[in-house]
């Protein structure tokens, strides 16, 4: 079997903060370690429209594939459905990994509260790529969540395969730390982006309910997006920190540093900060009527406001977190590896090549 990943420069690169591109690069490393040949396909970004990076990867991508023949390929694999193949040629089956469908299903899909230009620019295209990805002959999706919408929208039950991404051997393969009951200084940790509807407002608000200056909120992400908005709303309450970006090396570290975490987005296609959390026996609380993956959420303690957050928080302070729930948790969270989702990938190539 032959296999061409598509993507564009640097996309499969280690270590670059995006959840999408994390993904590639580890599905191609475990690809090629397997018995099958597989080939990444790069294309070169314009350097006419740098200006303008969504749109600049949308075309570059797209006029890239019209150029491009597959001969030989059994199977093509366009791992980021946010890069819209224009054009087919060749004889070969072309699967995509939908990693979410939040444009069609999550009434707050925005990035900013800014309702401009450039974000109905953006929502527009990723659209058009998703419903370009439904044309595909297999689709590839990370949770049962994103294959029930993909039904929703009309594709073929029996043409989805589900593939889980994995977890980065360090945290698995690290000890977890012990945490004190009632320790000193209680941290709760955030890390993610900063768009719309992550929802962090949420979160800031159960702090702001929360009186003690023994508790502490870690906020980390690229200062992008509502980052300003969100420094603005938590001013002059002291337990907020921004922390800045949380590099990929340091990860482990930080999870560990924290005694709960909390993550209140809207919608998640998978919601790989979750597992990671629990993969380090930390407490998650969630929004609870937020669009999250059965399979994910299934060990979360869930806020109804942030009210009952901050509740939950002040009780994991005073009483400290179940160890047996921390342990079902924990090793829930490890059972998601990268080896398991090539081995649920090359079974995804296998079927498609054999219904064909």
């Amino acid at each position: 079997m032959k296999v061409a990943l598509l993507g564009l420069n640097g996309d499969f690169e280690k270590g670059t903060g995006s959840g999408i591109k994390n993904y590639m690069y580890y599905i191609y490393e475990g690809l090629s370690k397997s018995n099958i040949k597989a080939d990444k396909i790069e294309f070169k970004k314009s350097r006419l429209l740098q200006r303008s990076p969504w749109l600049n990867n949308w075309l570059s991508f797209g006029f890239g594939t019209c150029a491009k023949r597959f001969d030989g390929y059994d199977i093509v694999h366009n791992p980021d459905p946010g890069h819209k193949i224009f054009m087919r040629r060749g004889k070969y089956k072309l699967v995509t990994t939908v990693h979410d469908f939040r444009e069609f299903f999550d009434p707050k899909a925005k990035i900013s509260s800014k309702d401009d230009l450039k974000q109905r620019i953006f929502v527009t295209l990723v659209k058009k790529s998703l419903l370009a990805a439904l044309k595909s002959d297999y689709l590839i999706v990370r949770s049962t969540q994103t294959r029930d919408e993909a039904i929703l929208l009309g594709y073929d039950k029996n043409k989805i395969f589900v593939s889980p991404s994995g977890l980065n051997k360090e945290f698995i393969s690290k000890p977890i730390q012990k945490r004190k009951v009632n320790a000193p200084i209680f941290r709760v940790g955030y890390i993610g982006g900063f768009s719309y509807s992550k929802n962090l407002i949420f979160a800031i608000d159960a702090f702001k309910h929360i009186k003690n200056n023994d508790m502490h909120f870690l906020i980390y992400g690229k200062k992008a997006l509502e980052y300003e908005n969100l420094l603005k709303y938590s001013a002059g309450v002291k337990s907020i920190k921004f922390m800045g970006f949380a590099p990929e090396d340091k990860l482990v570290s930080i999870y560990n540093s924290f005694d709960a975490f909390v993550f209140p987005s809207l919608y998640e296609g998978l919601g790989l900060p979750i597992r990671e959390a629990q993969s380090r026996g930390l407490p998650v609380i969630i929004y609870k009527y937020a669009k999250i993956p059965k399979e994910v959420r299934k060990y979360c303690f869930e806020a109804e406001n942030p009210e009952h957050m901050a509740q939950i928080i002040k009780e994991l302070k005073e009483n400290g977190y179940n160890e047996k729930q921390q342990k079902k948790a924990t090793e829930y969270a490890r059972s998601f590896t990268w080896g398991n989702c090539t081995k649920s990938t090359l079974t995804a190539y296998k079927k498609a090549i054999t219904y064909a």
